[in-house]
């Protein structure tokens, strides 16, 4: 995770570096569409950055000093592009493992502080993105919501006018509104496309889970927390992100999320017994056997579909391009209004009949 982190980090200066006089925003983050997916994912990677210190016997200083200039550069490149979302949800992890973890804590909060102290010096000093001999250092005033007020707005009047069950999947950026995709917040924008209950039932799972990590904090073995600190950072800097943003929409960043969660919760402390096999029972169980049929069975239609959506979206190139600037296919173009464009071509597949 950590040479994942630097050596992305080499590449973003690189890109400075070598662009400094034309930059752009988007050229900051490199292989990176928008600037904000870069704050969705670091979120929860540089959290897990931290392991390399902490998944020791005794946390290392050595390491915790070759962790600064990689998470230094992260915290600059959040800090150039001002992403207020991924800055807030850090913060709030570092506070959050502070409470629960105490001094157990302070290697990775330190860490991650005295980096968060170097990336901010590097913006004050240098900061491709300002114009020179402009009057404030930020480049946009960031006490606006940046329109997320309405976006919340419009998913709640949503989940309550198409109650119980939403509007649909996707549908909250195929309403024909030209505004953003999402409603940048996870259960205001699940409770607008699958419904309320369904959102009220992910919080309280999530409520849960909080209880169950603070249980968890306490009750361990005092040499695990360290380690356990940097996996609770991750997952509350993940789950504050998404609450201001539309990280649980993109691919790489859902799959950020789906590792914070699956660790901070899949973690069996050295303080638990083994897992013992009940005597007589079978290497693997029928359940085991038939979940196992029906996974392969989805990867081999999921492999077909997903030729035939690329055969689809090859085909219907020249014609979506076409249809690109109509209102409503915008704002998810490459999603909903990518499969309604595919289907002018081939209006009869497969894949677009409909069993209701």
């Amino acid at each position: 995770m950590l040479l994942g982190c630097a050596i992305y980090g080499f590449q973003a200066l690189d890109a400075i570096y070598w662009r400094w006089e034309f930059l752009e925003a988007r050229d900051i983050t490199p292989g990176l569409p928008n600037v904000r997916l870069f704050s969705d994912i670091a979120a929860g990677l540089m959290p897990l950055a931290l392991l390399y210190v902490t998944a020791r016997s005794v946390p290392s200083r050595v390491a915790a000093l070759l962790c600064l200039p990689p998470l230094a550069v992260w915290w600059y490149l959040l800090f150039v592009t001002e992403a207020r979302a991924g800055i807030l949800a850090l913060v709030s992890a570092m506070a959050v493992a502070v409470w629960l973890f105490g001094r157990q804590a302070r290697f990775p909060v330190a860490t991650l502080s005295v980096a968060a102290l170097v990336g901010l010096l590097g913006w004050w000093l240098y900061n491709p993105l300002l114009a020179e001999g402009a009057e404030s250092p930020f480049q946009r005033d960031l006490t606006t919501s940046s329109g997320r007020l309405d976006l919340w707005a419009d998913a709640l009047r949503y989940s309550i006018e198409h109650f119980p069950f939403g509007i649909g999947p996707m549908m909250f950026a195929g309403d024909g509104q030209i505004r953003s995709a999402s409603a940048h917040n996870l259960f205001l924008n699940t409770a607008a496309e699958w419904g309320l209950p369904l959102a009220l039932l992910l919080l309280a799972l999530v409520v849960k889970g909080c209880f169950v990590i603070a249980r968890r904090a306490r009750t361990m073995p005092v040499g695990d927390k360290p380690l356990y600190a940097c996996l609770v950072m991750a997952f509350v800097g993940v789950m504050v992100n998404v609450q201001f943003s539309g990280a649980h929409i993109a691919p790489l960043s859902s799959l950020v999320m789906v590792l914070a969660i699956g660790l901070v919760f899949g973690h069996r402390h050295s303080g638990l017994p083994p897992p013992k096999k009940p005597a007589g029972s079978p290497p693997w169980p029928v359940a085991a056997k038939v979940l196992g049929a029906l996974l392969v069975v989805c990867m081999v239609y999921l492999a077909v579909a997903g030729w035939e959506l690329y055969e689809l979206s090859v085909a219907s190139t020249r014609v979506c391009m076409q249809e690109a600037g109509r209102a409503y296919l915008y704002p998810r173009f490459w999603a909903q209004g990518r499969l309604e464009c595919m289907q002018l071509i081939d209006p009869d597949h497969w894949l677009f009949w409909n069993w209701r």
